[in-house]
C-alpha cells in the first residue's frame, strides 16, 4: 500500500555553452549531480515542470515528468531514485524500452532518454523493493542550451 505524497522542488533553467550534448541520454557521470554536461557558463531563469509520482499497483509507481505549459516540449531527461538515502528498488525498463537505465549506486536506480526527439511528457515505472520514503530527483533538457534542474518528489511507499 502506498501513502502520502510530498512534492517540493527548485525549478531552474540553466543556459550553458555550446559544447557536446548527448542525444542518446545523459552521461553516466550525471548520476552524481544530475547535470547534463552540456558545458559551462550558466545563468538561471524559471521554467515550470512537474515531477508526479503515483501508485501503479502493488509495489509499482508511475513517475511522470511534464511541463506545466502543455505546449512546451523537451528533448531529454534524467531521473534518479533513492529509498531512505540508499539506492534501493529499480526502474522497470521492460515497460519503457524507449528509455534506458543507469546503475548509479545499484541496478537501474536512474533512467534517461535514448533519443533527443521532442517529448510532451515521460513516464517511467519504479518498483518498490521495501516500504519507506522514495526520493525522486530529475533534470529535464528543453534544448541543448536550456535545462531544468532540481525537480524533486518525495513519496512514502
Amino acid at each position: 500500500m502506498f501513502g502520502k505524497v510530498t512534492t517540493s522542488g527548485l525549478l531552474v533553467v540553466v543556459l550553458v555553452g555550446l559544447v557536446g550534448a548527448s542525444p542518446t541520454g545523459a552521461p553516466i557521470s550525471a548520476c552524481e549531480d544530475l547535470l547534463p554536461r552540456h558545458g559551462s557558463g550558466a545563468s538561471a531563469v524559471n521554467e515550470p515542470f512537474n515531477l508526479f509520482v503515483q501508485s501503479a499497483g502493488e509495489n509499482m509507481l508511475n513517475v511522470t515528468i511534464a511541463p506545466q505549459d502543455p505546449t512546451l516540449l523537451f528533448k531529454g531527461f534524467l531521473v534518479r531514485a533513492t529509498v531512505d538515502n540508499l539506492d534501493q528498488g529499480y526502474f522497470d525498463l521492460s515497460l519503457t524500452p524507449q528509455y534506458k537505465g543507469y546503475n548509479c549506486d545499484s541496478t537501474h536506480t536512474a533512467s534517461t532518454h535514448t533519443e533527443n526527439g521532442l517529448k510532451s511528457s515521460v513516464t517511467v515505472f519504479w518498483v518498490v523493493s521495501q516500504p519507506g520514503q522514495v526520493t525522486f530527483e530529475a533534470t529535464v533538457v528543453i534544448e541543448k542550451v536550456r535545462y531544468v534542474v532540481d525537480l524533486i518528489n518525495v513519496y512514502t511507499a
